[in-house]
């Protein structure tokens, strides 16, 4: 636009008159309030002033964004009064040297002043604030974000409020160190839970690594802590003086046990639950998930990867054996899972089973 589309304003500060204050007629807007509504030029608003021989110009801005329809129904503006004000700060800031200049500076700066105090306000919380906030997150089932198996989630919370939150969970989450972590895990070892020291590990990590991602903490403080070595158990059904040396053929015999006692009571769904996570090698909870659906004419039977542990899909083939075991798909009044009344395994099946034949359980 041309120079002498700009027109100079007179302007007076504490009876001193202000230079540099010009304006120019861009567009009209309307406003109204009530029944009173107004057609009114629209003014933009520019500086142009120069300190130590630099010149200084930007925009203000627009009329329509400093003022209203006062009482009487007519158009008061303070426009000139915001503009004097500004252009008085940002000559004082070009005499010094310091501050913003112009409304776009200015905007930017506060932009930064507020995103990081939204930064700081993140790494301001304390760990029982960030663990609530990470189960939050984790629990989110979306498209494009891998799904956390709620068994998966309930375990981080346990481990997380039955150790951790006690412990540290007033701290700030930015000031936790290496040796505040060292030393939950260090009580839970004394008290001689290792594979429960490990599990708190464990999610600690997951905690810290979440929070990383986040931009709330500037590092992991479980980063490189060694796992204690657990001792894997060793389940067995019969009692350890008779077992053989051969634990190889104590296996298997373990394995024929436990077959004979089921194939003796094939009317109970547990066994027969049972005997087909012994010949397909699938987990109990799969089982129970069986639908009719996924079995298709070739005796193929599609699992799909939200029903799995390892989030794989997987396809077994029910041989004769599985299909006596399975029973014929009933065509009136089924219901969509094979074992409709099981929507998952529970604790102890194998054992109540072994129980009723007058067998022992060991666990070592």
């Amino acid at each position: 636009m041309p120079i002498s589309d700009f027109k100079a304003i007179h302007a007076e500060h504490n009876g001193r008159k202000i230079k540099g204050i010009y304006k120019r007629e861009v567009d009209t807007f309307t406003i109204k309030k009530g029944i009173t509504k107004l057609t009114l030029p629209e003014y933009e608003y520019s500086f142009d002033f120069t300190v130590n021989g630099k010149r200084f110009r930007s925009i203000f801005g627009k009329e329509s964004n400093f003022g209203k329809i006062g009482a009487t129904g007519k158009w008061e503006s303070w426009a000139v009064e915001k503009a004097v004000e500004a252009l008085l700060r940002f000559r004082s800031n070009a005499k010094t040297g310091e501050g913003p200049t112009s409304i776009k500076e200015e905007r930017y700066l506060l932009r930064k002043t507020a995103d990081e105090k939204k930064k700081q306000e993140k790494r301001e919380k304390t760990v029982e604030q960030l663990v609530e906030l990470f189960l939050e997150d984790i629990a989110i089932s979306a498209p494009g974000i891998k799904t956390n198996k709620p068994r998966t989630i309930k375990e981080y919370k346990l481990n997380l409020y039955r150790d951790v939150i006690p412990a540290i969970g007033k701290l700030k989450a930015k000031d936790v160190e290496r040796e505040d972590i060292t030393e939950i895990i260090e009580k839970i070892v004394k008290r001689g839970k290792i594979t429960q020291a490990n599990r708190t590990l464990a999610a600690c990590s997951r905690l810290f690594n979440w929070a990383l991602s986040k931009g709330r903490v500037r590092y992991n403080p479980c980063a490189q802590m060694k796992k204690y070595n657990e001792k894997p158990r060793e389940r067995v059904l019969t009692e350890p003086e008779q077992r053989t040396k051969n634990q190889q053929k104590s296996k298997h015999e373990e394995i024929k046990t436990l077959w004979q006692k089921l194939s003796e009571d094939t009317e109970t769904t547990e066994a027969r639950i049972l005997m087909l996570c012994i010949l397909l090698g699938t987990r109990p909870n799969e089982i129970c998930r069986m639908k009719w659906e996924n079995i298709d004419e070739d005796n193929w039977w599609a699992v799909h990867k939200d029903e799995i542990k390892t989030d794989v899909a997987l396809e077994c083939y029910l041989t004769r054996t599985a299909l006596n075991v399975l029973g014929t798909k009933k065509k009136n009044g089924v219901l969509p899972r094979v074992y409709g009344h099981f929507k998952k395994a529970y604790s102890g099946q194998k054992e109540c089973l072994c129980r009723k034949e007058g067998n022992s359980v060991q666990s070592s």
